[in-house]
């Protein structure tokens, strides 16, 4: 039987993965020879790459996880060939684990590659939940490669996952189930400023988790449902949307400076709801509600009585729908430009004439322009002496 792959440093070839990363040292590359099938734990406890070189590799869990698990150092996938994958077998029906689980502080950069949860083909329950889980201070970073997600694509845990960091800056990420990005880690954070997100509910829930988007195209097509919430179990209840800051577990503030969102079906650019106080701050990017019920920003009210609110604050950026007063940022009102596209703008003050600008009576008045009446009051109170009631020397008959 040929060796399934090799350590190109030494151009040693092994039999399995397993054996490859007991033997290599820091820094070092795995490179797959053949299409290859996990059957075992498989760790990564080292600082390594594996390169897929275009081969096939398959996960199966049987009596055996044959999970693979980043468990030390930098851990980074790459594709050298193309079309190089891990995904589940299609025969699994087990929807409670995920492909990459991430643990004790490790990190995981995905470069390349394609990584497959979605069997939803031969299997209806999609296999499993997630590409990626990540746990225990880790970090998952996405510069590159395709991501495809049984439910999410990448996702943390309210309980089990605490100072998490999920960094999406390239890739394709397609999850058309559930959330591409499930984030309930109470002290974890998401930064996305790329690559393109497309979940059928929509791209990022977080359940407590702070979220920065700067970038990225984003859509939720509005085609899922993540069902009825019965108590800790996931995106469960949240409706669809392309971001959907729920704060269900914990306050955690997002952040969106730029980046390309598009809300389809029954979908909305952005939900909050009154879980918690959580605060949406949106200073630029393009939005687009274009599903049939789809709105810019919507609240939901919970039944339960709670009476925190959550805040939006847009104070930039263009929208394809005009959004209520109660989300524009202090000072800011919508403004439409005839042509259906919605632009925030700093309302005006009405007590302040545009034509009598306030003048620091530090400066002096630039006589070169056209004075207003400030100007020349400000002016004579400066430079012209006071009227002399007694000798009557200013210059005019009285």
């Amino acid at each position: 039987m040929a060796n399934s792959c090799k350590i190109v440093e030494t151009s040693v070839e092994y039999a399995s993965i397993v054996d490859a990363i007991a033997a290599l040292t820091e820094g070092q590359t795995i490179q797959m020879l053949t299409d290859y099938a996990v059957v075992a734990d498989t760790n990564f406890d080292k600082t390594c790459t594996l390169d897929l070189a275009g081969k096939k590799v398959t996960a199966r869990l049987g009596t055996n996880p044959g999970r693979l698990n980043v468990t030390g150092g930098t851990f980074t996938l790459k594709d050298s060939v193309g079309e190089g994958s891990i995904s589940i077998a299609e025969t699994e029906t087990d929807t409670s684990t995920c492909l990459f689980t991430l643990v004790n502080d490790a990190k995981m950069v995905m470069e390349g590659g394609i990584l497959n949860t979605d069997s939803k083909n031969v299997n209806p329950a999609y296999g499993w939940l997630a590409c990626v889980f990540v746990a225990d201070n880790s970090s998952f970073e996405m510069t590159g490669g395709t991501m495809n997600g049984g439910y999410y694509c990448i996702s943390t845990n309210g309980s089990l996952s605490t100072g998490t960091s999920i960094v999406i800056s390239g890739g394709t990420l397609t999850s058309d189930r559930d959330f591409v990005i499930y984030a309930p880690d109470k002290s974890g954070t998401v930064e996305i400023s790329g690559g393109t997100l497309t979940g059928g509910c929509g791209v990022i829930a977080t359940n407590g988790s702070e979220v920065t988007i700067k970038g990225g195209h984003l859509t939720a097509l509005g085609t899922a449902t993540t069902g009825e919430f019965s108590g800790g179990d996931g995106t469960a209840g949240i409706p669809n949307a392309v971001v959907a800051a729920w704060g269900r577990y914990d306050v955690a503030p997002t952040t969106i400076t730029e980046g390309n969102f598009t809300a389809q079906g029954d979908a909305n650019c952005v939900m909050i709801s009154n879980w918690s106080e959580t605060e949406v701050a949106i200073s630029g990017g393009t939005f687009k509600a274009e599903g049939a019920s789809s709105e810019i920003v919507v609240k939901k009210d919970q039944s339960d009585g709670a009476v925190a609110t959550s805040t939006v604050a847009i104070s930039g950026g263009s929208y394809n729908k005009a959004v209520a007063e109660e989300y524009m940022a202090e000072g800011f009102e919508m403004k439409d430009d005839g042509s259906g596209n919605f632009t925030p703008t700093e309302k005006e003050d009405p007590d302040i004439d545009p034509d009598d600008p306030v003048v620091d009576p530090e400066k002096p008045v630039d006589l070169t322009k056209k004075a207003s009446s400030r100007d020349i009051l400000l002016f004579n109170s400066i430079t012209m002496p006071p009227y002399n009631y007694e000798n009557k020397d200013w210059r005019r008959k009285v």
